[in-house]
């Protein structure tokens, strides 16, 4: 639902559940804050990730950025199989065309909340890690 005040927009949010497309396996429970604001190239979602979920494959984007940002619990980087554990208020960036894979993993007995931003950039393709 969006109400708008003068020239800014409020709103609720909807979730869902993100799935691996081929498995059915589920991975994050999405708020999509970018159109629930209606904002066009910048992309904002507000993901739970539940004990034991991923947020995604591994894989990188040919042009696309990524901006994630750790909002509570303990939640780990996976980047080309090396992984880090992660703490609130750390954020990882991942440049358009590095060829780092990357996912983030909740290996914690707690939900993790993150602040994921993007851009919807054109012609984007998504490389998924092929283990070599």
């Amino acid at each position: 639902m969006l109400d708008q005040i003068g020239s800014i927009n409020t709103f609720a949010l909807n979730s869902f559940v993100s799935t691996i497309r081929s498995t059915g396996e589920p991975l994050g429970i999405m708020r999509d804050l970018s159109e629930a604001g209606r904002l066009g190239v910048l992309q904002i979602y507000h993901e739970t990730l539940l004990a034991g979920r991923r947020s995604s494959s591994p894989h990188y984007h040919t042009k696309r950025e990524e901006f994630i940002y750790v909002l509570s619990g303990q939640p780990s980087v996976w980047l080309n199989g090396v992984v880090r554990q992660l703490s609130p208020n750390e954020g990882v960036a991942f440049k358009a065309g590095e060829e780092v894979s990357h996912m983030i993993i909740n290996e914690s007995d707690q939900p993790a909340e993150l602040l994921v931003i993007s851009h919807n950039a054109e012609d984007d393709e998504v490389v998924y890690y092929s283990g070599s």
